[in-house]
């Protein structure tokens, strides 16, 4: 089943480089995936699988999470970071299904944590699909789903079925600059990004550059990586104008994770392979030049978080598969 993460929304602020490559753990060792809630300047952990919730006051320095128990969660969340959206948090979940010859999750509902009492969540919505995405614009969250489906609400419990017009397939990725909602397909036979002003209205904004591996925003400019099937390689590509792209980092290797910040450009480089297991994170703050600002070779990025003017690395190893978080 394919795997989503969602990146956060871009605040257009300039910082200096970090200028040290040591990183400090933040959280203690899980066993399972995470699932990282906002909540404002709070935050919340969710443990995959387990249903075991951390939460702190100060997650950017903190170690010693407290635990406590949510009455009502699904069985698994699909997603890195939930959304924040008008005071709550929201995530795509699901629970676990069992056949004779396969056991997984279905991801067909969104969960709401509230922030006024985050011991208590709510599902939202469930489909008779799969949701891909979720992204906040114009004052409403969208949701899209594996049916060619997207889904909007303005208060987060009513929930309606966008009629849209102009995309040929489902969408897999949204991201959002400040005045449009941009977005890849989950098809091969639809390349490329699309982008809408409305939510209803779709127009293809690019498809000359091939089949799009992840998508982000950063001082109001899309970035994206593609596979050079020539090189067998990933590259990143910056938006110059509103049709031309230019290459800024060339090859990346496949396991690679970008994301705008507020303190920059971030790029994760995961190496997985039979003789290594390593990260390196680049930094920039131009979007063209980037530094080195984090390594590891024993673990791997599976997401880059910003809280509290932090960057936070989402961690896993293969030593007993820890997962934890760390501040660079």
């Amino acid at each position: 089943m394919k795997k989503l993460f969602l990146s956060a929304m871009l605040l257009s602020i300039t910082t200096l480089p970090i200028s040290t490559l040591a990183s400090k753990q933040v959280t203690q060792n899980f066993s399972n995936q995470l699932t990282y809630f906002p909540m404002k300047n709070e935050a919340m952990l969710f443990i995959h699988d387990k249903r075991n919730f951390y939460y702190s006051e100060s997650p950017e320095v903190a170690v010693d999470w407290k635990k406590f128990n949510l009455t009502a969660t699904p069985d698994s969340f699909n997603n890195t970071q939930a959304v924040h959206f008008k005071n709550h948090d929201y995530a795509i979940g699901g629970n676990i299904y069992t056949t004779q010859h396969d056991t997984g999750y279905v991801y067909n509902q969104i969960w709401r944590l509230k922030n006024k009492n985050p011991k208590k969540m709510k599902k939202v919505i469930e489909v008779l699909s799969t949701f891909y995405d979720l992204a906040v614009f114009n004052d409403t969250l969208y949701a899209s789903t594996q049916d060619n489906q997207l889904w909007k609400t303005k208060n987060g419990t009513k929930w309606s079925r966008v009629e849209t017009k102009g995309l040929p397939d489902s969408i897999s990725r949204i991201i959002i600059t400040s005045n449009k909602m941009y977005a890849t397909l989950d098809s091969a036979n639809y390349l490329g990004i699309y982008y809408s002003k409305n939510g209803k209205n779709w127009h293809l904004f690019t498809d000359k550059y091939g089949a799009i591996n992840d998508l982000t925003v950063y001082n109001d400019k899309l970035y994206f990586t593609l596979l050079n099937d020539d090189k067998n390689n990933i590259e990143l590509y910056k938006q110059k104008n509103d049709k031309l792209f230019q290459k800024v980092m060339a090859n990346v290797n496949p396991g690679i994770k970008i994301v705008g910040t507020a303190q920059g450009l971030f790029v994760a480089k995961n190496t997985l392979t039979d003789e290594e297991v390593s990260y390196k994170v680049y930094q920039s703050t131009d979007g063209i030049n980037f530094e080195k600002v984090a390594s590891d070779n024993n673990a791997l990025v599976s997401d880059i978080i910003e809280i509290n003017n932090k960057i936070l690395l989402m961690i896993s190893t293969n030593e007993g598969y820890k997962t934890f978080l760390e501040r660079i």
